[in-house]
């Protein structure tokens, strides 16, 4: 997601950098075009990005929730030791 971000970025800074020259032939429609799609890109990234971390996040959670049980099932264990 950060390399499409970059992407966006550079293209966007091109863009300012070469305005006048765009200008001058005609080309931007063509600039608008490539800025559309290396942000349409950066976005289809970051909602891949969101989709992976909502699977990976309940697996998480649930895996936490069992390390809490462990601990205490443990420290009842060692308690009844005693």
């Amino acid at each position: 997601m950060r390399k499409d971000q970059a992407e966006m970025i550079v293209v966007l800074q091109q863009g300012l950098e070469s305005i006048r020259a765009v200008n001058a032939f005609g080309r931007q429609d063509l600039e608008e075009d490539r800025l559309k799609k290396v942000s349409m890109d950066t976005v289809h990234a970051a909602l891949r990005a969101r989709g992976i971390k909502s699977l990976i996040s309940p697996f998480l959670h649930w895996q936490c929730l069992c390390v809490l049980l462990l601990c205490y099932g443990v420290g009842q264990a060692w308690l009844l030791q005693m």
